[in-house]
């Protein structure tokens, strides 16, 4: 029998969002709360259905457990698009000249 992890999400390792970020780009501050709802649910499903580590007995696989397990696939799809766009803005923010700088 093989073990697998499920599939959580984790808060990226990304610079933290500071007020000139926000000012920036608004959204990034919805996306930080974003992943860290997403950390904290992974951990709350796990709490709750330690089935989710491992493979079960067929006769403990429960419709709530399957649901469980879906949620936590669909969670880390979303925690690597908000990353994915948190990259994307953040390169844009890096690549876009200063106030100091001339855009020519």
């Amino acid at each position: 029998m093989t073990r697998r992890r499920p599939a959580t999400t984790q808060a990226s390792a990304e610079p933290p969002i500071t007020p000139v970020t926000i000012v920036g780009a608004p959204e990034l501050a919805v996306l930080a709360i974003l992943d860290e709802t997403l950390r904290i649910t992974g951990h709350a499903l796990l709490a709750a259905q330690p089935a989710l580590i491992g493979e079960p007995p067929r006769w403990r696989v429960t419709a709530d457990l399957i649901a469980a397990r879906r949620l936590l696939r669909h969670a880390a799809r979303l925690g690597r698009a908000v990353t994915d766009y948190r990259q994307c803005i953040l390169q844009q923010l890096h690549d876009e000249p200063g106030d100091d700088e001339m855009p020519f």
